[in-house]
């Protein structure tokens, strides 16, 4: 099955059973038919429908060149009663994958799974209403270094936007440019073993999600420093952290937030930003904060939290914190709390009318140290 092109008329094309494609090479899938407005705002979809109405899976196994476009796929993936695990929808293992103009929704397990897949692009597409709207999973053994890009897409009222488990021995390199979360328990949830990545964010749009990145790092043998850029960025109406991020092990990372507004998150210690790392082990992450506006963020009603530790953002054993141009205004909570941490100030930094009960700008909770240049 090589150097082939097939296309689907509009229409709805039930699925009842599963199709494995492997070993194929030059694929190309389209549907045809102009993209409308769909179930939601943010939705786009195609006029041609794969719905599944059993418990059915596509799978692309060790395919090479895989196009996918102008496809709804509906109803695809589910879990198993009783368990976390379940089947997902559309599974890609492939080198050199490109989905443009889809429409994955209403998958109640993962509607989109590239596993040890490299060289992803995804773009132009949408994602409604899935427990996992895309999972990627870059395995021990995965073959060769790795670009995985999503660009233009929009995410709508799923659990979780995007899985990204990164335990691989090659190098891949994130970038995520120009997506729209909406009202999802989680935007990016990232979860890492290794050192070898890079991650670059820019044009993030989130609205109402819980938390709209959140990462976990935990390497003991670093071999790369990852470098994590975030840039021209807004995040409003979180409701748990709208950055949440743990370093653990041993790796050196930086990173980098500029440009970019929180305004009205909601959550405990860090509303707007959380950053944490090991203080028992010997951890360096720069973090580099210019150029933001931190405006009316404020603790979740109904938190039990003591008043001292409500702050916007929070800094948990980070030894070198670079705070430089930035704004914190009409936040409720201390702007800035500090738990055995470093922070060093550049440039002009405002703290305007924030309202916390140990220091409405600054509040050392645990012993800090606050060097300005």
């Amino acid at each position: 099955m090589n150097d082939s092109i097939y296309y689907f008329l509009p229409g709805v094309h039930n699925l009842n059973r599963s199709i494995n494609i492997e070993w194929g090479s030059n694929l190309t899938f389209q549907g045809k038919g102009m993209m409308m407005e769909g179930p939601h705002k943010s939705v786009m979809e195609s006029p041609v429908v794969i719905r599944c109405i059993s418990n059915a899976t596509v799978t692309f196994g060790n395919c090479n060149n895989l196009s996918l476009s102008n496809l709804t796929i509906k109803n695809c993936g589910y879990n198993v009663a009783g368990s976390e695990n379940g089947y997902p929808g559309l599974v890609i293992n492939a080198s050199n994958a490109n989905l443009s103009y889809m429409s994955l929704q209403e998958s109640q397990w993962i509607a989109l799974w590239f596993i040890d897949a490299s060289d992803i692009t995804v773009y132009h597409s949408s994602f409604y209403r899935n427990a996992y709207s895309i999972d990627v999973l870059y395995n021990y053994d995965s073959p060769s270094q790795s670009l995985f890009e999503v660009n233009e897409c929009n995410f709508t009222e799923s659990y979780t936007e995007l899985f990204l488990t990164l335990y691989q021995n090659v190098h891949v390199y994130v970038k995520i440019t120009a997506v729209h979360l909406y009202d999802s328990r989680y935007g990016f949830d990232f979860y890492s073993t290794t050192s070898l990545y890079n991650i670059h964010v820019s044009n993030l749009r989130s609205n109402g999600c819980g938390t709209a990145f959140y990462l976990e790092q935990e390497t003991k043998y670093a071999l790369h420093s990852p470098f994590i850029n975030i840039i021209d960025s807004v995040i409003s109406q979180s409701s748990s952290h709208a950055f949440l991020l743990y370093w653990y092990g041993s790796a050196i990372g930086v990173f980098h937030l500029s440009s970019t507004t929180l305004d009205n998150n909601s959550g405990a210690f860090g509303s707007a930003l959380h950053i944490a790392t090991d203080e028992l082990l010997d951890t360096n992450l720069y973090v580099l904060l210019n150029d933001l506006t931190f405006n009316n963020n404020s603790v979740l009603p109904g938190i039990p939290i003591k008043q001292s530790l409500a702050v916007t953002l929070g800094l948990l054993n980070s030894r070198s914190v670079n705070i430089s141009n930035c704004t914190f205004s009409n936040n409720r909570g201390s702007a800035l709390g500090l738990v055995n941490t470093i922070v060093t100030f550049f440039g002009d930094n405002y703290f305007i009318n924030n309202t916390g009960r140990r220091g409405g700008g600054i509040n050392f909770i645990i012993t800090s140290y606050l060097p300005i240049f």
